[in-house]
């Protein structure tokens, strides 16, 4: 937008004598005024901006985003930890620039868009859809048996609760976060087809947020694990992580919240912007609108499940649920690279007579999505409500 913000340049052309004296012979098209450049209006709620940026738990990396379900509009947008960019308004010191460079918990990485994280459970969905409207599945059918994990050639893969979920079908795999349903889903489809089912949710390609550097993330080919692992490498192994979110797939935290935005927002996904107009109200957004590959039936069926992942009994984000407000949302803890300890995430919405806002919390290597994320979650929109009622107060 630097176009709109900079104005246009101011000119007076003269010509003058030896001594300096205006002689007077231009006096026609010869001078323009400067023209200030315009102010823009941005879509970020300053009081929710703020709000969750000193809430959000100052030993731990991460961010947080919140958007209008039925604009695209981010209202909140908090990566951390962050830095003061005032300090580059002047000329910055040696000793500023340095220690910013030599934090080894990078303040300057935005991770909102520009890191890409293994995305755990909260991409469970994208692979109930599949499945769903491949009509590989219906709501009411059950998969295997998990005892605690599944057998595949001579490797056991284990579920995350020791136990075993037992037979269970999308709902309540979705709401327990029962991983052998979804190592049993990866058997049916090939890379290619959840790689494609994956990008049409608008997941692992930029969301063309209007800001510089954006990171598409990664989903893995047949041919790049050939690769980088041999012409025999055996792919069911991988399909079998992948469809957890776990493995070599890597989001944003911004694809995800546009992708749970559009999940509340009957299917249809707005592109993330930030810009709303310009003072002078001259400035035209092109937005992108595009469609998940489902259909009403299926989406009803994963909003249910995301409704009693947060509000029914042994659940896995009933850290989020909340009096008076329906929230819905899916909780993830991936393991990667960066550390033992899994990353936490929880990405859902919340909606009061219509579904009003997405939200997605991303905490690195923290814990547990469910009991690290989802009451970080529960704040948001807990803040986001009190604003709410202000605004309702004094219009």
């Amino acid at each position: 937008y630097e176009t709109i913000l900079r104005g246009k340049k101011g000119y007076n052309i003269l010509q003058v004598d030896s001594g300096g004296k205006n002689l007077g012979f231009f006096k026609h098209n010869l001078q323009q005024s400067p023209m200030n450049g315009d102010d823009l209006i941005l879509t970020i709620d300053n009081d929710l901006q703020h709000g969750i940026s000193s809430i959000f738990p100052k030993d731990i990396k991460g961010c947080a985003i919140v958007s209008d379900i039925t604009t695209g509009e981010i209202l909140a947008y908090v990566s951390k930890p962050d830095f003061d960019p005032n300090i580059f308004v002047g000329n910055i010191s040696n000793e500023e620039w340095s220690s910013i460079l030599a934090n080894k918990n990078k303040p300057m990485l935005d991770r909102v868009i520009h890191g890409t994280y293994p995305p755990g459970s909260i991409y469970k969905p994208i692979i109930a859809t599949l499945a769903l409207t491949e009509n590989v599945i219906d709501k009411r059918s059950k998969l295997h048996d998990c005892t605690g994990g599944m057998q595949f050639g001579n490797r056991f893969f284990k579920c995350w609760f020791e136990s075993g979920h037992g037979r269970t079908n999308v709902i309540s795999a979705i709401k327990y976060s029962c991983d052998v349903f979804f190592y049993d889903l990866s058997d049916e489809f090939t890379l290619e087809q959840i790689d494609n089912h994956t990008k049409q949710n608008f997941v692992t390609i930029k969301t063309g947020i209007d800001l510089p550097g954006e990171r598409k993330g990664f989903f893995p080919t047949d041919a790049w694990f050939r690769k980088n692992y041999g012409k025999y490498v055996s792919i069911t192994g991988h399909k079998v992580n992948l469809s957890i979110g776990q493995g070599e797939v890597l989001v944003s935290p911004l694809q995800m919240c546009a992708y749970y935005a559009a999940l509340a927002n009957n299917g249809v996904w707005k592109q993330p912007h930030l810009l709303k107009n310009t003072a002078s109200n001259s400035y035209e957004a092109k937005i992108n609108e595009k469609h998940l590959p489902v259909d009403t039936k299926n989406l009803e069926i994963i909003q249910n499940a995301l409704f009693k992942t947060v509000n029914e009994k042994y659940g896995t984000g009933t850290a989020a649920s909340m009096k008076n407000i329906k929230v819905y949302g899916k909780t993830g803890s991936a393991e990667n690279h960066m550390g033992k300890t899994t990353h936490a995430w929880f990405a859902g919405y919340a909606t009061w007579e219509n579904p009003e806002i997405a939200f997605t919390v991303f905490m690195e290597n923290a814990g547990h999505g469910g009991s690290i994320a989802a009451p970080f979650a529960a704040k948001v929109i807990q803040l986001y409500a009190e604003f709410r009622q202000n605004d309702a107060k004094n219009p």
